[in-house]
């Protein structure tokens, strides 16, 4: 009995070491093979200007996306509907090929919420309809547009993200484009 209990002991003695050599393998494991197929690894672990041109780059999707669509819904001509629309559709295109490349990466695209600037320019557009409507949505699409392609600039040139700056440089003949459409229908009819 004696020597049962004494086993016992030893037994409950050596979990705790069997335990800690399990979690340090499996820790060690894991630092070396890196995150598993599938999992993602943490956002933090992008270089930051990398991580601040994916917050810009899905801030200035959902801004363009909600401005998109109060010009569809309020806009009194049919170039500012037009506009609107296509804002929509070219930003919801890039968001979805923002969240590609960051798989592609292994990152999440973390949420994001309009900036002060951005939700006030959404809310001063809510707050008016008409000619004034139209006028103010003008302006503040091409003022979206410049500070995209800058940004989709800087990225492309500067990124240390290979994959993010490609994905950047590839988005800006689409951004340039979009953004010649709006001059477009702005000019005035012939």
């Amino acid at each position: 009995m004696a020597i049962d209990r004494m086993r016992r002991m030893g037994l409950l003695a050596a979990l705790p070491l069997v335990v800690a050599a399990g979690c340090a393998k499996k820790q060690e494991g894991m630092v070396a093979q890196g995150p598993a197929e599938g999992e993602l690894r943490a956002f933090d672990t992008l270089p930051p200007a990398d991580r601040d041109f994916m917050l810009q780059a899905s801030a200035a999707n959902l801004a363009a996306t909600r401005v998109g669509q109060l010009g569809m819904d309020r806009g009194e001509s049919d170039r500012v509907k037009n506009i609107g629309r296509d804002l929509v559709d070219t930003h919801t295109k890039l968001a979805a090929q923002l969240r590609d490349a960051a798989a592609r990466e292994r990152v999440a695209v973390p949420s994001v919420q309009l900036s002060p600037d951005q939700q006030q320019l959404v809310d001063q557009l809510s707050g008016l309809s008409g000619a004034q409507f139209d006028q103010a949505f003008l302006n503040a699409v091409v003022n979206l547009q410049h500070q995209t392609i800058a940004s989709f600039q800087n990225e492309a040139m500067h990124g240390q993200d290979a994959v993010l700056a490609e994905f950047a440089n590839q988005s800006l003949p689409t951004l340039n484009d979009r953004a010649r459409f709006v001059q477009r229908q702005m000019a005035p009819p012939l």
